[in-house]
């Protein structure tokens, strides 16, 4: 916009503030190996399913698998020609372009999130909680806009608002540090919560300083989600709570989940480990598909 430009939109009635754009940041992973390409083909459930106890789980209730339940993410993108993911996202939409398209990802974070909700099988190519859920996913950390445009697309993703085509909930492994109004994405938040959305977000990678967790992780609707190594203790890296929600103090994370060497899908067909708050709110996305395939009348807060 150019100078003589803005101070027209500064004086349009309706227009309440003005911002500069910005670059919405993903939580990077710590930690990451080197990709390898092929699927597992063990059967072998790794350590953060087993500590979720899905392995038990598929010997009482082998029908849990996330069947009927449509899910939600927001970051990367998600490579859907990987063979842990294809079949699985029957909606893309590049908050960028404002296009629904085919489903990629410019890196490879949010493949990897992705696989961790539903990617593979319960038979030998064991990644995913819920392996029979399905995804609309969103490519959407290029900028503060496109964010908010992603957030408000999940409300209502075929723009019919006499159908009910949004996901059960939305898992998110980025934050919102310095844009420069904190309150639109409190908004956002907020009308997930009214629509009967759960949001799930990682708690953010600056522990162990008490008072870490990133934004807007701290809204009281949030689950935000720390994580933990394969001892079952807290990860160095999770951030620690509590946390400040408009002047208020809240105790977060609401959750841990295992974060820590994480194998899940890279873009290309391969597999990689990293580790992550990223990679622990996946994990309780998965959990919570899987509960609300058990009942499918629960709402966010029953979850």
């Amino acid at each position: 916009v150019t100078p003589a430009g803005l101070k027209k939109l500064a004086q349009i009635p309706n227009i309440e503030k003005i911002y500069a754009n910005g670059q919405v940041k993903y939580i990077n992973p710590v930690a990451s190996s080197r990709p390898f390409h092929g699927m597992r083909l063990d059967g072998a459930y790794p350590y953060g399913l087993a500590d979720l106890g899905i392995d038990k789980l598929m010997q009482k209730r082998p029908d849990l698998q996330g069947k009927g339940v449509v899910v939600g993410l927001i970051d990367t993108g998600v490579d859907g020609k990987h063979p842990a993911l294809a079949g699985k996202i029957p909606l893309f939409y590049d908050a960028g372009k404002n296009e629904i398209t085919e489903p990629t990802d410019e890196g490879s974070h949010g493949t990897h999130t992705a696989g961790t909700i539903l990617g593979g099988d319960r038979e030998a190519n064991i990644i995913g909680v819920a392996p029979q859920a399905r995804l609309i996913a969103s490519a959407a950390l290029s900028g503060y806009d496109n964010m908010i445009r992603a957030m408000e697309f999940m409300l209502d993703p075929d723009k019919n608002p006499n159908t009910n085509d949004r996901p059960r909930l939305i898992s998110n492994s980025w934050n919102a540090e310095g844009a420069p109004d904190i309150e639109l994405f409190y908004r956002a938040i907020s009308a997930w919560e009214a629509a009967g959305i759960l949001p799930i977000f990682s708690a953010g990678n600056s522990g162990p300083r008490p008072q870490s967790i990133t934004k807007p992780h701290e809204h009281p609707s949030v689950i935000a989600v720390g994580a933990t190594g394969k001892d079952g203790k807290i990860a160095r890296f999770s951030s620690r709570g509590p946390a400040i929600f408009q002047g208020q103090t809240i105790q977060k994370p609401d959750f841990t989940a295992p974060g820590v060497d994480i194998l899940s899908s890279v873009p290309g067909g391969g597999l990689q480990t990293m580790s992550g708050t990223s990679m622990a709110s996946p994990h309780a996305a998965g959990v919570a598909t899987l509960l609300f395939q058990a009942n499918p009348k629960l709402n966010p807060a029953q979850v």
